[in-house]
């Protein structure tokens, strides 16, 4: 397909130059602001154009009285264009104006303009990045500021594909690169509009597998103190205790009695001991248990405030080792895991619809066999957002601009599929944008309707 001439593709023959004159700085700025609807691949990326990037262009090396002067009364906008052979950033750089001529630097926004891999028109994206130490190849100088010379109205230069790519997050771009993908090699991939794949080999399912049984044996040893919190709870409870979820005892003790503590401890010595070793230092308990494992409970008082006279008794559980109830966990979690079946998923990253066939999820929901008597039940879950893949699966990518994209693989990964950096203001914008474009539509009937709830208003 012929890709159609736009006027980014003008600006991108200047990456080719290492020294450009005033001419073609001036030249690159009357680019930027003869950008029309056909350059663009949709509506919605002209009008943002329009909206957010063609007034700051048209603002560029004048001095703007502000309408409610503060600590300052002018304002001056630089630019900085970085070309490199498929992208142009466009870096706004505002200065604040004091009335003794001091200038300082205030904030920059920075867009980023490429070509959509679908029709070879040009996108819009909002970034936060600045690209380190870039060469620059042209520079515009027009006037002195009291007795400072502006270091560059306009600066242009030159930066690498990779480095643009690489503050997006991919290393990769197989946008463009037609309605097929297929990933062989590790690394980070632009495979449809905002949407970047991170794929890491991996050995086979068996290590997928191996992954999901560790991510979870952290969350099941502290799962363990949890029940081992329950089993307390009862402890105390048939001691005569009123005990919430702690286990703690509110207003247990009076100031100067937290010796009583004492009594507390041996209390809870006795009753562990009729199934665990226990000892007791200082104010812990140290108990061996072949259910539980090895557990330190300490027990503290916590003076009240405010002229309170009471203290709160308040006991902390560590497990150091866990024993016979963690093991009966882990066998029952391998068997789960070696029961998971692969499926295929889909959800909606952005304005893109992701359909994943025959995969693995890392994200799984695991409720254990053993439950506690007193306390809330509760699952374990993994947080990872990780798929494994392999030659059998397969990614389908729908957008109503860019198309369908499907993405194969050549070998076992796992990936995460992700959006490149741009600025979290962009989705808020373009909904804007969005929103003006749907009144568009709507025509007379729109308007009918605001002036019937104006009049509404009015009476």
């Amino acid at each position: 397909m012929n890709k159609p001439n736009t006027f980014l593709d003008s600006l991108i023959k200047y990456s080719k130059s290492d020294n450009l004159d005033t001419s073609d700085v001036l030249n690159i700025v009357d680019i930027l602001s003869r950008a029309d609807r056909n350059d663009f691949t949709s509506e919605a990326h002209y009008l943002y154009y329009k909206r957010y990037i063609s007034p700051k262009i048209s603002s560029v090396g004048k001095i703007r009285r502000l309408p409610n002067p503060g600590y300052y009364d002018k304002m001056l906008t630089k630019l900085s264009v970085g070309i490199s052979e498929s992208y142009v950033l466009l870096e706004f750089l505002n200065y604040e104006i004091y009335e003794d001529g001091e200038m300082r630097y205030s904030k920059s926004v920075t867009y980023l303009l490429g070509k959509n891999g679908g029709d070879g028109k040009v996108f819009v994206n909002k970034v936060d990045f600045r690209i380190a130490s870039p060469i620059v190849i042209g520079r515009l100088e027009q006037f002195r500021l009291a007795s400072d010379v502006i270091d560059g109205i306009v600066r242009v230069y030159k930066v690498s594909d990779s480095d643009i790519r690489n503050a997006l997050g991919f290393n990769y771009d197989s946008d463009g690169e037609g309605s097929e993908v297929v990933i062989a090699s590790e690394g980070s991939y632009r495979v449809q509009g905002e949407i970047i794949l991170i794929a890491r080999e991996i050995e086979s399912e068996g290590r997928f597998r191996d992954y999901l049984r560790d991510s979870l044996r952290g969350d099941i040893f502290r799962y363990a103190e949890y029940l081992f919190r329950d089993h307390l709870i009862m402890i105390l409870r048939n001691m005569g205790f009123n005990v919430d979820t702690m286990p703690n005892m509110n207003h247990l003790l009076h100031r100067g009695s937290e010796h009583q503590v004492v009594a507390l401890l041996l209390g809870l010595k006795r009753a562990l001991s009729l199934e665990s070793k226990v000892s007791i230092n200082e104010n812990a308990l140290n108990i061996e248990s072949p259910w539980f494992g090895k557990v330190v409970v300490r027990v503290k008082t916590i003076g009240a405030t405010y002229g309170d006279p009471y203290m709160t008794v308040y006991t902390s559980i560590y497990l150091e080792e866990c024993g016979k109830l963690c093991s009966e966990i882990y066998m029952d979690l391998d068997r789960q895991v070696r029961l998971l079946k692969r499926e295929d998923y889909e959800y909606v990253i952005g304005d893109h619809l992701v359909k994943i066939r025959n995969a693995l999820t890392s994200r799984i929901v695991y409720t254990p066999p053993i439950k506690p008597m007193v306390l809330d039940s509760m699952n374990l879950w993994t947080s990872g957002d990780r798929f494994y893949v392999d030659q059998k699966s397969e990614i389908t990518i729908a957008h109503q601009e860019h198309g369908v994209t499907k993405v194969r693989f050549a070998r076992p990964f796992t990936i995460i599929i992700t959006t490149t950096a741009v600025s979290p203001e962009f989705p808020i914008e373009m909904n804007r944008i969005a929103l003006e474009i749907l009144k568009r539509s709507l025509g007379k009937e729109y308007k009918d309707m605001v002036k019937e709830y104006k009049a509404k208003e009015q009476s």
